[in-house]
């Protein structure tokens, strides 16, 4: 299924706006399709389970924006004041959380360069020069609720997703 989805969505960078309703009408009808046949097999109990941890993973991966989702949001009810305040409110906090996490970052650095001896601290201060300051845009289009992503794989074109490796092993290729 997960190929399947990928060959849908691989190729949507470029694509209208109907053909990108087109594709995620297809998605939804194999996700029905997929919970159709998943209640044959699972007991209910089950199967809410499973809901439950699909919603937990949803909430991992887009944190407060969750709540903002089609489905998410029609469950709990939320109006349009309500979905826009929660949209604003999670884009603040993501701005928050981005300082929180170069700050961590700048002080584990500091830390760890301690540890090295005053030649290695001033052959690392040789290497990496002067800060510099790179803008790493994130989300794509329409803020950081999720971009375009393409099939991926090697070489591939910027915002796409390479190939996992594979797990386990090791027979020297790295």
């Amino acid at each position: 299924m997960r190929d399947d989805m990928r060959g849908m969505f691989g190729n949507l960078r470029g694509a209208s706006e109907e053909e990108r309703q087109e594709a995620f009408d297809k998605l939804r009808t194999a996700r029905e399709d997929a919970e159709k046949s998943l209640a044959k097999i699972l007991m209910p109990n089950q199967l809410e389970r499973l809901k439950q941890i699909q919603v937990q993973q949803q909430a991992r991966g887009r944190g407060g924006l969750s709540f903002t989702s089609g489905e998410i949001a029609d469950e709990l009810g939320l109006t349009e004041a309500q979905l826009e305040e929660l949209r604003n409110k999670a884009e603040e906090l993501q701005t928050e959380m981005q300082a929180k996490v170069a700050e961590l970052r700048k002080e584990a650095d500091e830390e760890l360069v301690k540890m090295l001896t005053p030649e290695q601290q001033a052959k690392w201060k040789k290497m990496v020069g002067e800060p510099f300051e790179m803008v790493i845009e994130r989300g794509g289009p329409g803020g950081f609720q999720g971009g375009q992503r393409g099939q991926g794989g090697p070489g591939g074109q910027r915002g796409q997703r390479g190939q996992r490796g594979q797990r386990g092993g090791n027979d020297g290729d790295i």
